[in-house]
């Protein structure tokens, strides 16, 4: 089972569920979760509240997909992107 999970209290995060249960076949289930098919997997589009870089889910998921602008992942660049990385790679130029 897939899962897109949105917080409420998100404005980009509530707009993009608004979005989903709009446009696609999802039924609710119960308060906060609705149910639809993407392909052959089941996908559940569940609510939360509060901050969405803070939503941790507790339950089993093939996929957790964050309904939000701002996904909360960390993020890298290219070492030596900036100047010099000291790994033996000579700067880089942006």
């Amino acid at each position: 089972m897939m899962h897109i999970i949105f917080s409420k209290d998100n404005v980009a995060s509530a707009n993009i569920a608004d979005k989903l249960l709009k446009r696609h076949s999802f039924s609710k289930i119960k308060e906060g979760t609705w149910q639809g098919q993407a392909g052959e997997k089941g996908v559940q589009l569940v609510q939360f509240s509060g901050s969405i870089v803070e939503i941790s889910p507790q339950f089993p998921s093939d996929l957790l997909i964050y309904a939000s602008t701002h996904p909360p992942m960390l993020h890298s660049a290219r070492a030596g992107k900036l100047g010099q990385c000291g790994f033996g790679r000579p700067p880089q130029h942006a």
